[in-house]
This record gives structure tokens, sequence and C-alpha cells, in this order.
């Protein structure tokens, strides 16, 4: 089984759609992880906001040839992220929660099946180098300010 992820390239337009199709679906699992009841605007809203970004655009960087292998990386990879979170707090509540992200993170590899698939026609890997030419671009900038202010965000609210 072969699964690659490209970023800095030739699909940068292509993952950027994928990706937000992919962060809506992502919000709800990390939501029932976040959410506590207290601090409701960010544990409900922001955190949850922007790890579901985070993993949605993680996802669209991912090509593989066919169903079974976008399936089988993408459940692994919700057996890592959600499994991983649950077992910060181990009750039945995040047994469930984890059951849902991994759910999640298949429809996802499903999603990004079909996505890659049908939509823009993508029947392998593509074989290709990156564009590291792109990184100092307007888009690419702006992409990584946004990053950098997110896990700024993150790290303010963690050491508050």
């Amino acid at each position: 089984m072969k699964v690659a992820a490209y970023f800095f390239d030739n699909y940068t337009n292509e993952s950027i759609w994928i990706a937000g199709i992919l962060w809506p679906v992502y919000f709800l699992p990390f939501y029932l992880f976040y959410n506590k009841g207290t601090d409701k605007i960010n544990r409900n809203f922001i955190l949850p906001g922007i790890a579901a970004l985070m993993m949605a655009s993680f996802t669209a960087l991912i090509f593989a040839d066919s169903l079974i292998q976008y399936l089988v990386f993408m459940t692994g990879l919700g057996i890592l992220v959600f499994g991983s979170m649950a077992m910060s707090n181990p009750d039945k509540k995040s047994a469930l929660d984890m059951t849902i992200g991994i759910a999640t993170t298949i429809l996802s590899g499903l999603i990004l099946y079909l996505m890659r698939f049908y939509v823009y026609k993508r029947k392998t890997i593509p074989n290709t180098k990156g564009d590291t030419g792109t990184l100092l671009t307007t888009g690419a900038l702006i992409w990584i300010t946004i990053m950098v202010v997110m896990y700024g965000y993150i790290f303010y609210y963690m050491l508050k």
C-alpha cells in the first residue's frame, strides 16, 4: 500500500477545496472531545474549529491509488488521533467520542477518494517533486500566517 502527501505543489487549489469540505465534517468529533460546558467560546467553538481545520488540511494533502488505500490509511489516522485524545481521559464518554472520531475519519477518507477520483479525475498518486518555489507566494504566506496565528492562539490559551 502506498499513500503520499503533497504540499506546496500543483495540487494546492484542489486540496484547499477538499479541506473546505472536510472541515465541518471534522468539527463534530473535536467538539465532542473539547466540549466541557465551561469556557463556552474557547472549548466549544474556537478549539474544535482550529483542530478540525488542521485535521482537514492534513487530510487534503493525501493521495492514494484506491478506495481501500484511502480507507486503511484514514482508519489508522483516526485511531492515532482520536485514540490518543481518548487516552487522556479514559472513560465511557471518551470511548464513544473516539468511535465517532474514527468513523468521521473513515467518512473523510471516502469523501477524499470520491473528490480525487470523480471530481478531480485522479486515478493514481501524482508523481511530482513538489514546487517549493510557491513557498513565498501570496497564497502560501497567507496560509502560513493563518497557521502561525492558530498555533499562537492555542499556546496562549494553554499558558494563560
